[in-house]
Formats: structure tokens, C-alpha cells, sequence
């Protein structure tokens, strides 16, 4: 019996990286409560309450006491903040 073949190592095991992609709960409509987006950009639910106090960030729907966020938003901020380098 041979032994199957192993599989080659991505650049982040050879590297020794984990990336986790965190689990996101989207609603059908394509939108997400603070916490996953949160998750979503990388940063805590305490940014995303200061951001909104501050008037910035991506928008938002207050529905009731809720806060949601479209993904498509979500991906509009990101955008927005991307910076291109002049090299």
C-alpha cells in the first residue's frame, strides 16, 4: 500500500500563521448586528459605538434598541478607507 500524497503547506503555515476568518451571522436580507460587524472589520463593539457617536464609520439602521449593519455597507467602508500607494 502507498501513502497518499500529502498536500502542499499554504504561505501562512509555511510561515507559521494561523488566519482565522471569524463566523459572521448575516441575516437573509444581508445584514449583521454590531457584534459581527465588528468581527467584520476587524475591530471591537466599543469602536463601532464610538464611530457612530463621532457621526463616523459605516452606516447603520437603529431599529428599535437594535443597531444593524448592511454587509454591502460594510464593504462600502472598507472601500472608503482603502489607500493607494504612490509608489
Amino acid at each position: 500500500m502507498s501513502a497518499a500524497p500529502m498536500e502542499e503547506p499554504s504561505f501562512e503555515q509555511r510561515r507559521g500563521f494561523l488566519v482565522e476568518r471569524p463566523t459572521i451571522r448575516a441575516t437573509g436580507a444581508g445584514r449583521v448586528d454590531e457584534d459581527d460587524a465588528a468581527k467584520y472589520l476587524g475591530v471591537s463593539s466599543r469602536k463601532m459605538r464610538q464611530m457612530r457617536a463621532a457621526d463616523e464609520g459605516p452606516s447603520y439602521a437603529r431599529i428599535g434598541n437594535r443597531i444593524w449593519y448592511a454587509l454591502n455597507d460594510l464593504d462600502a467602508y472598507i472601500e472608503a478607507c482603502r489607500h493607494e500607494t504612490t509608489r
